[in-house]
């Protein structure tokens, strides 16, 4: 049965969710989480599954400290929720809903999100229906209004019964959410474009990373701009998701990391505001010549340290959790922070230099024993998302047309 479910309570006014800049007062925040220890039963080697258990307990003590130190802040917290109906074995690992911003974002009082259980239908229905039987949006909606011998044929010889969890998950992980967002008044929309770790709003000016899979800037800027026709669109060719590239704290205020290599720039994109650099605290990168082999073996795509030579751990995770993890060896995690207001933001490292060059800014920087972000590769931004803060759209840059 699901378990942890978001509650909606009441304290949420009925007014829309809105977001225009990046450090506007966060009020509606959502923290992930993580798959229970349970989970793990699938894993035969004892000591294997004894540490994903351990590792569950100690990412959900994390977001739990990360929701503490929000509502703390005054910061009203939701969390996704977990089904544990779900079938637990390595060919059903399914990516626990720990990095909400990877895959949902807002702007202005538009609520964008990708559905993963609708691309999986897609992809599921295109092998199973013949070419005269009508297209259905959803499996709820296939079953709901789809020919009962269609249903049956799905049941009786394409394993509906089995798919289903597949089908229903981001339904079952985050419908919660969406319908209190539609409660609220916004539009939603399941957009594959939808990723809040490649984005930063500022007033009237977005700023839209690139990706590894597709750096066409010219393509990209067509398909934002024709998205938000309201807004300056401006493409980054980050290679990744720029909140783990730069992060803007407050006007006139830029974070960013301290790259030789980096073709940002940022004089271009925020004309006559600072920028603080910082240098690469990665411990993965410091690490690469004393567990070489293993990095190689990874290629630096997770971490956990203390098991660099447990062989039995690196062959599980490499043929089962691939979707799970990303490229932490390259992840500034000391950037990937979430800004609260103009004078807090909480971070996941003790970077003593940021802390004290933010500080002579009045910026106070939270920082959070966030455990496992070398396997997680996701830091404090990426573990949520913001739905609603205070504050109007401004114009940063007027000159600009």
């Amino acid at each position: 049965m699901p378990v942890n479910r978001c509650i909606i309570s009441d304290w949420l006014i009925e007014q829309m969710f809105s977001i225009h800049q990046h450090w506007d007062p966060l009020q509606t925040c959502i923290v992930g989480r993580t798959l229970p220890p349970e989970y793990y039963v699938w894993i035969k080697i004892p000591h294997v599954r004894s540490l994903f258990e351990r590792m569950a307990i100690e990412t959900e003590t994390g977001s739990q400290l990360l929701t503490n130190k929000l509502q703390e802040l005054g910061v009203q917290v939701i969390r996704p929720n977990i089904n544990l109906q779900y079938p637990a074995h390595e060919k059903n690992v399914f990516v626990p809903p720990l990095q909400p911003r990877n895959h949902m974002m807002m702007i202005g009082d538009k609520f964008y999100y990708q559905n993963w259980s609708t691309q999986y239908w897609k992809k599921y229905y295109n092998t199973i229906a013949d070419a005269s039987w009508d297209r259905y949006n959803s499996v709820h909606d296939f079953l709901a209004h789809a020919p009962t011998a269609h249903v049956a044929e799905a049941y009786d010889q394409f394993n509906l019964a089995d798919e289903m969890c597949f089908l229903t998950h981001f339904d079952d992980t985050y419908g919660d959410i969406l319908d209190l967002i539609k409660q609220q008044g916004n539009q939603t929309i399941d957009w594959e474009m939808s990723d809040g770790g490649a984005l930063t709003r500022i007033g009237q000016d977005l700023y839209f990373g690139t990706s590894e899979h597709n750096r066409d800037m010219d393509q990209l800027q067509k398909v934002y701009d024709a998205e938000f026709p309201d807004y300056r669109n401006h493409m980054i060719d980050s290679v990744g998701h720029t909140d783990g590239t730069f992060c803007a704290v407050c006007p006139g205020l830029i974070v960013a990391h301290d790259d030789p290599n980096c073709v940002i720039d940022y004089a271009r994109y925020f004309p006559d505001w600072e920028v603080i650099y910082v240098k690469d605290t990665n411990l993965m990168a410091a690490n690469q010549k004393n567990y070489k082999e293993f990095f190689e073996k990874t290629k630096s795509r997770w971490w956990i340290p203390g098991y660099e030579q447990d062989q039995e751990l690196a062959a599980t995770v490499e043929a089962n959790f691939g979707s799970w993890i990303g490229s932490s060896g390259e992840s500034i995690f000391d950037l990937n922070m979430l800004v609260v207001d103009e004078k807090n933001v909480i971070s996941s490292v003790q970077n003593t230099q940021l802390i004290a060059r933010l500080e002579k800014y009045g910026i106070t920087v939270h920082v959070l024993d966030i455990p496992h972000t070398y396997f997680w590769d996701g830091g404090v931004h990426c573990m949520t998302l913001d739905l609603d803060r205070c504050g109007q759209k401004q114009n940063y840059f007027p000159d600009r047309t």
